[in-house]
Parts: structure tokens; sequence; C-alpha cells
């Protein structure tokens, strides 16, 4: 399942190296009866003494965005939830344990006695929206007739209804997402390429 980490913002990426370096080599042993199997996707296939990696995959979710600069439109990359890394474990208990011997600030959001995983929504789009290996959301191009927008390619497409405002001058959508029971307000590229 996946789960976030907190590492502070503007210190995403920076924390993300560190505990991929201090974690690289941590391993579960999935075999263990008392083991809690969120995912049981491959259970059948372990055998006693199996071991999988603590982190099946660990990343900050960047977005490309336009930027204006003398004249000229250039795209930059920007993490879409400063301050958030998005890990993949089926042992969060174990995780939190293990980034204890991380040199940064490194928190598993949840409440006092459990860790909350992203619900089924947020671990579809999170799957849908960082499909490349770069794990970087692409501009959108939307489509608008009168008040309605349309998104005919990009990681919006879809998410019509979470689109709040489209500033149509800078190329930026604000998007409204649950994201860990909270709404949250993120600046994700979006074009208009034709109005009709």
């Amino acid at each position: 399942m996946w789960y976030v980490i907190y590492a502070g913002g503007g210190k995403e990426e920076r924390t993300l190296k560190l505990i991929k370096r201090y974690l690289a080599n941590a391993r579960v042993d999935e075999t263990h009866a008392d083991a809690p199997h969120a995912d049981d996707t491959h259970a059948g296939t372990l055998h006693a003494g199996d071991t999988q990696p603590l982190i099946q995959d660990a990343f900050v979710l960047y977005s490309e965005l336009p930027w204006h600069s003398k004249g000229t439109w250039s795209r930059v990359t920007r993490p879409t939830l400063a301050g958030y890394i998005f890990v993949k474990t089926r042992r969060p208990q174990e995780l939190a344990a293990q980034l204890r011997s991380v040199p940064a600030l490194t928190r598993l959001l949840g409440s006092s006695d459990s860790f909350t995983p992203l619900s089924a929504e947020e671990s579809k789009w999170l799957e849908l929206v960082s499909a490349d290996d770069q794990h970087i959301m692409g501009m959108s191009e939307a489509v608008k007739t009168g008040d309605q927008v349309r998104v005919v390619s990009g990681p919006l497409k879809g998410f019509e209804g979470n689109i709040r405002r489209i500033d149509a001058h800078h190329r930026i959508a604000e998007v409204g997402l649950e994201f860990m029971g909270r709404n949250v307000t993120m600046r994700l590229g979006c074009e208009i390429i034709r109005k009709e």
C-alpha cells in the first residue's frame, strides 16, 4: 500500500536520497505468520526464509509548470505536494522504526496508534498521474466551452471535476483534491489550447 512521509518543505528530494541510501538493504521476512499483508498479491509465492524489500517504491511527485521569464515561456518542475514523499510498503510499522536511522526529519503520516495508507481513490490517482519513471506530472491541455473545461490530454484528463479555476494567462489550473483526509489545492500546468 502507498503511505506518505512528511519531510518538510523544500527538503523532500534530499530526504528521499537519504532514505534510499540508509534503507537500501532493509528487507523483511514476509513469511512470518504475524506479518500484516495489506497487499497480499504475492503471498502465495513466498517460501520460508524469503525476504522482500521493505520499500517497494519511493518518490517525490513533481509537476511540470509553465515559467515566463524575459518574454519567453519555458517549463520547470516543482514538487506537486511540497514536503511529501510517497512510499510503497507492506510493513508501515517497520518502515516507521527504520526511518529513525535516517538523519533527516521523516515522519510517516497517520494517527498516534497507526499509520494511514492512501485511500483507494488517492492510490489510483497517484498511480495514474505518476505513470512514468520520472514521476513528473506533465502539462495538461484543455478545451474551454463557455464556463466548461474539457481536458483532452495530460494528467488532469478525467479529473475535470476537481478543477476549481484555470488561469489561462499563466497556464495554471488550481485543482482541489482530498489528500490524507484534508482538502488541498494544487497548482498544476494546464494550457487552454482552444476556445469553442
